[in-house]
């Protein structure tokens, strides 16, 4: 199903952390919600290609330190990406 279609609609209001974001998939999808008006935050384990990507797309984006191999990196990620952002309604 594509974005925006069925139950989920991406709307500005829509604040996404996206893990993985650096590259491929994470990448690209990070790119069509920020071209919807999303807020993302943008999440891998280094933080240079993801400060490329940001000045990239349109809007403002969070850009957040993660490794998802520890639980702990990923819950300071989403707690500094909630505080910042004011929400979350999309996990990816």
């Amino acid at each position: 199903m594509p974005i925006g279609s069925g139950a989920v609609q991406i709307t500005p209001q829509t604040r996404a952390f996206i893990t993985g974001a650096s590259r491929g998939i994470g990448a690209a999808l990070a790119t069509e919600l920020a071209a919807r008006g999303a807020t993302v935050g943008l999440a891998a384990r280094s933080t240079g290609e993801l400060e490329e990507l940001a000045e990239r797309l349109p809007g403002r984006h969070h850009v957040l330190a993660c490794d998802v191999t520890s639980s702990e990196s990923v819950h300071e990620a989403i707690e500094a990406f909630v505080a910042a952002a004011g929400g979350l309604e999309l996990l990816v």
